[in-house]
């Protein structure tokens, strides 16, 4: 009895589940419902309007239910060929008219696949509707510029999309990718236009290199950092960042960028890739209508975080002042003493933080890019100006980039592929490394905390002197001002990549693929000191040095 019992109240749950079900399926689809019988009178409209001869229609009912027997409510079941149709009411059930030239219905709803039935001699009809399960396999680009699916590789691939590049848009590429890619550290810098140290999945060598191959469409691109023969070992000697080469190419341009970590996903690269692979992706052209877009895009800047100064005690040490000191540990901030100016008032700290000294940065890109197809071939131009002012007086940047792209199919089953891509790069002021005589951040760094930078703002005095609180014949210099305005340096880079491939289809799977291609810039750099601003040997009439550099890869 117990057993009956149990039996009992699962066929009610059963009965009370389907009824709950059939109850919330049916105030979903109600308004489906109300078109489907206004379907249902436009069909019998039809076939009365399309049917001269009724004794030829055939009357035909069924039911439409799912792969668990459930009656699916509102689904359209359509004559193939004819606008004749009905919707399936409460109970999944139909029934319409068949025209004599009826030879297939035609059953869709919204979640299932089509189902075609062929009509026969039977007057009913059981349908059943499969869900769809699809789903979307993604695809990414492995080495040499191959496209697989990434559930079938054997290594890690991260892809980032062109999109996720411009939706929080930086004016480098490499910063673009910060926090998108797991594993990649990027170490930036807030110079305009200036290098990125990248490392996948930590350091490989802890004296050699540690930066990832980069390959732009198929072709190893020169990501040399500074490219003025800086290296770890120049600092304070003098050098400049000068950029590297993902801080040239343009976010517009790229279609997507994948990283390639580990020794399986690297090996056709050799030795090369044996930190990484990031291979950039760019644009090609869309077929249909020419399209133009316009994107512009401004953003601003400011130092965010500084180094932290005590601001209690002046110039001096032990407590003394002493107007010939670097230090700050003089007597306290109110005592009254005859400064590097020769006034005699009391020490303030006023004026003295990096934010008094730096400005506001500033970038602006415009860019155009214009798509079409021309017969069977497939374009894409591409436009983009950037201007930037860094945060540091006097430098700024600016950056063009011009590339075409065409490809399509020239004779039966060989299709071309090729780009150009141009850039022209200035650069001014970018300032020295570290513990040169000529950073302005060493110089603030070493000002002592009752120095008043406003008060060397104009550079020079009324004898026409440089301003500089420090007395004793210069070897550094201690105003930042005079740093960034009495000295100075020029970068002009020009830089031309691409590629040619040619591809023939030897049959639907197999492909052979021929491809040429190269990375060349030329650089040319200047640096100026004026006369006068530190006496050491060989500066104190000035000097001025030029150099070139040229890369090809």
């Amino acid at each position: 009895m117990n057993g009956e019992h149990k039996r009992s109240s699962a066929d009610v749950m059963v009965t009370q589940t389907t009824l709950i079900k059939r109850l919330f399926i049916l105030s979903v689809t109600g308004l489906m419902l109300m078109c489907g019988g206004c379907f249902s009178g436009m069909s019998v409209y039809a076939q009365n309007a399309t049917s001269s001869n009724a004794q030829h229609a055939k009357k035909i009912s069924g039911v439409v239910i799912d792969s668990n027997g459930e009656p699916i409510i509102g689904a359209a079941v359509l004559v193939q060929g004819t606008s004749v149709g009905v919707a399936t009411d409460v109970d999944g059930k139909f029934s319409l008219d068949v025209p004599s030239n009826g030879k297939t219905l035609v059953v869709s709803y919204i979640g299932y696949d089509n189902q075609e039935v062929p009509i026969t001699s039977s007057s009913q009809y059981k349908i059943t509707l499969s869900g769809t399960n699809y789903a979307l396999d993604e695809v990414v680009v492995t080495a040499l510029g191959m496209k697989r699916e990434k559930k079938a590789l054997g290594y890690s691939v991260q892809d980032v999309k062109g999109d996720a590049l411009i939706e929080n848009r930086t004016a480098n590429i490499a910063t673009s990718l910060n926090g998108k890619v797991a594993g990649m550290n990027i170490s930036a810098t807030s110079i305009p236009g200036g290098s990125n140290r990248i490392v996948i999945r930590g350091n490989n060598s802890i004296s050699g290199n540690n930066m990832p191959l980069v390959v732009v469409d198929g072709v190893p691109f020169d990501n040399t950092q500074g490219v003025d023969d800086a290296t770890t070992n120049s600092w304070g000697t003098g050098f400049s960042d000068t950029g590297d080469g993902l801080s040239m190419l343009n976010p517009d341009d790229v279609e997507s960028i994948s990283i390639l970590k580990g020794p399986s996903a690297t090996a056709l690269y050799g030795s090369r890739g044996g930190n990484g692979v990031i291979l950039v992706t760019t644009k090609k052209g869309q077929g249909g209508k020419t399209l133009v877009s316009y994107n512009s895009n401004f953003t601003f800047e400011n130092v965010m975080i500084q180094p932290e100064f005590q601001n209690e005690y002046g110039q001096g040490t032990g407590g003394a002042f002493d107007i010939t000191s670097r230090n700050s540990w003089g007597p306290k901030m109110g005592t009254v003493v005859t400064d590097w100016t020769g006034q005699t008032r009391p020490l303030e700290a006023k004026n003295n933080d990096f934010s008094d000294f730096m400005n506001t940065g500033t970038s602006w890109t415009n860019s155009v890019d214009v798509t079409g197809s021309a017969a069977k071939m497939n374009y894409r131009v591409g436009l983009s100006n950037t201007t930037r002012k860094g945060v540091i007086p006097n430098n700024s940047l600016s950056k063009n980039n011009f590339s075409v792209r065409a490809g399509g199919e020239i004779i039966k089953n060989l299709t071309l592929d090729a780009k150009v891509n141009y850039t022209y790069q200035k650069g001014k002021g970018r300032p020295e490394f570290s513990a040169s005589g000529f950073n302005p951040i060493f110089a603030l760094i070493y000002t002592p905390r009752s120095i008043n930078l406003h008060e060397m703002k104009n550079i020079f005095d009324e004898e026409g002197n440089i301003l500089d609180w420090y007395s004793k014949p210069l070897t550094v210099v201690n105003n930042p001002y005079a740093a960034t305005s009495l000295t100075g340096n020029q970068d002009v880079t020009n830089r031309v990549n691409g590629f040619a491939s040619l591809t023939y289809d030897i049959s639907s799977w197999l492909k052979a693929m021929v491809r040429f291609g190269g990375d060349t810039y030329g650089k040319k750099t200047e640096k100026w000191i004026r006369h006068g601003l530190i006496s050491s040997s060989g500066y104190s009439d000035g000097r001025f040095s030029t150099g070139q550099y040229r890369g090809v890869l």
